[in-house]
């Protein structure tokens, strides 16, 4: 009877309109052995979707980054959608709303997850019963078909997966995520230049914000130093894993907190106005962002991975092109890496990766992108971006010399010009943090509208020359800012 249900969801599924503004790029887990030869170590367990309604007013995307095995994100990838494109949103308008509607779905996947487990949970609990108090080795072997199954019931209990979602509902975005895994809008100004706004949260204890959460509910920060785990999960926030949740308690270092440390909420942003906008959404899993950071050092992650993006943007000519290229170039960086010499633990293996890109009417084909610097963008409150690596009004990279050409897209970034990446504060009350040495140029709201004008000056160097140059090369760069 489950095999036929399942059968009629997938085929729910299968019959849903796919969305011909998107694309997708992904290449499945591999580990390196000491001469370069690559292994698949298991299956893929990242699983995606981009569709659309009929009536093309709602999209919806997303990305399961599953772990410890493929049951959770299988379950969420085919009861998601269930629960936002049946009419769910259908003529709602007030973002509070959409964005309770993309809540719930998320909260209601899980909670009927941990339904179907109920029966793993009556056995586990009736295999323990069966052990002596006090159980201890020496009585290992009189209960091996005990333990191997209570072994498999945990095995079964502890898979989860991290989830991003991007929501286009009447031309607005909202963007919902449980994990590390993550989303970039790009953006093109009137001046031609591109914005990057980061519109997720990671959720792992690299987030001074989680890790402040963790603490309140009694965890000592002993509990999530050393190893970036909380019990067995790789995220501060998953959906899934039993034993970080409902089973907490039997876990030693997390049975003081006073509720469940690792929940299912998800943080989201929107709505974001895109009608007429010129730009793109791209979604990616933990693995591809983890895969550049340990290729190449680099501290620009976000910034890095837009700008190949459009950089392929410019070089292929579909969607689908685009994001497998960015995909492709990443694991070939982190493959070369391991062969120059990298023997640490981040580059003897990689994680399956998953990459999502939404096209909004950004250029997209063999079209090259002419540098034009950036003046000082008068944003809407709501929409912090990152902060001009060059500013004309200063003539420096954050403090440092004026470049003559954009940054060269295969040069690492270093210390001195990381931009400040600002994002758009989520449903989930995350506050945005940026470091102390970043540029501090007030964003609009802190002087009045004349002033700003006031203070925005024409660009004094004459690009033509540049323009003409890179007119002429193979391919041109897209300087990010």
């Amino acid at each position: 009877m489950a095999d036929d249900e399942d059968r009629e969801e997938q085929v729910w599924t299968d019959a849903l309109p796919v969305c011909q503004h998107s694309g997708i790029g992904s290449l499945q887990n591999q580990g390196y052995k000491a001469d370069g030869t690559r292994v698949t170590y298991r299956d893929s367990e990242d699983l995606f979707f981009h569709f659309r309604t009929d009536d093309a007013n709602t999209y919806l995307y997303a990305i399961f980054d599953g772990y410890d095995g493929k049951e959770v994100a299988a379950f969420a990838h085919q009861r998601l959608p269930a629960e936002l494109l049946l009419g769910q949103i259908e003529g709602v308008t007030d973002d509070d709303q959409v964005k309770q509607i993309l809540s719930q779905a998320i909260l209601i996947v899980e909670r009927s997850y941990f339904e179907t487990i109920d029966g793993l949970l009556a056995q586990k609990t009736m295999l323990s019963m069966n052990l002596p108090e006090g159980f201890n080795m020496r009585q290992t072997f009189q209960h091996q078909e005990e333990i191997a199954q209570l072994k498999e019931i945990e095995e079964k209990l502890k898979g989860g997966t991290a989830l991003i979602v991007a929501l286009l509902h009447r031309k607005k975005l909202y963007v919902a995520n449980v994990g590390d895994s993550r989303a970039l809008l790009c953006t093109k100004e009137e001046n031609g230049a591109l914005t990057v706004t980061k519109v997720s949260v990671d959720h792992n204890i690299a987030n001074d914000d989680e890790v402040l959460r963790l603490e309140q509910l009694g965890l000592g920060t002993n509990v999530f130093q050393g190893e970036p785990l909380i019990g067995d999960s790789p995220a501060t926030r998953t959906i899934g894993n039993y034993r970080v949740k409902g089973g907490y308690r039997d876990n030693p270092d997390l049975r003081c907190a006073s509720k469940e440390p690792v929940i299912a909420d998800p943080d989201i942003v929107g709505g974001i106005k895109m009608d007429g906008k010129v730009g793109f959404l791209v979604m990616f899993t933990h693995g591809f962002w983890q895969a550049l950071e340990a290729a190449t050092g680099t501290t620009n992650i976000d910034t890095d991975i837009v700008n190949m993006v459009a950089k392929e943007f410019s070089q292929q000519g579909t969607l689908s092109s685009v994001a497998q290229a960015v995909v492709d170039r990443v694991v070939r960086m982190h493959h070369d890496a391991f062969m120059s010499g990298g023997q640490q633990k981040e580059l003897k293996r990689r994680e399956d990766i998953t990459v999502i890109v939404r096209n909004f009417d950004f250029p997209l084909g063999h079209t090259r992108h002419i540098y034009i610097p950036p003046r000082h963008v008068n944003v809407a409150q709501e929409y912090p971006v990152i902060t001009p690596i060059y500013s004309p009004s200063s003539g420096s990279v954050n403090g440092g010399s004026s470049p003559s050409t954009p940054l060269p897209f295969d040069q690492t970034p270093t210390p001195n010009t990381t931009p400040k990446i600002s994002r758009l504060e989520s449903s989930g009350g995350v506050s945005t943090n940026s470091s102390e040495d970043s540029d501090q140029r007030p964003l609009s709201g802190s002087l009045g509208e004349a002033e700003e004008e006031e203070k925005m000056i024409d660009a004094y160097v004459n690009f033509n020359d540049l323009n003409i140059a890179l007119l002429n090369t193979d391919t041109a760069e897209v300087y990010i800012q």
